[in-house]
């Protein structure tokens, strides 16, 4: 068995640290949308929006790059 031990925590090198900024971005350059969709009327649905955003933002290439700046990855 082989022990590898990981670097010590760093909010830089966490790849969720670089995800955050990124949907906070969106939901201020979207605010009139947010807003809408939050405002509670019936037809609102704050949980569809929000994995709008995260998906929608999130992507595979962005992930990967995030975890590759982190060192997780080479």
């Amino acid at each position: 068995m082989r022990l590898l031990y990981l670097h010590s925590y760093s909010p830089d090198l966490n790849p969720i640290e670089e995800a955050f900024p990124a949907i906070k971005a969106w939901l201020q350059s979207n605010c009139d949308y947010v807003l809408g969709e939050t405002e509670g009327c019936p037809a609102c649905d704050p949980y569809t929006l929000i994995w709008e955003v995260v998906y929608g933002v999130v992507t595979s290439e962005k992930a990967h790059g995030w975890y590759k700046h982190s060192e997780y990855i080479a």
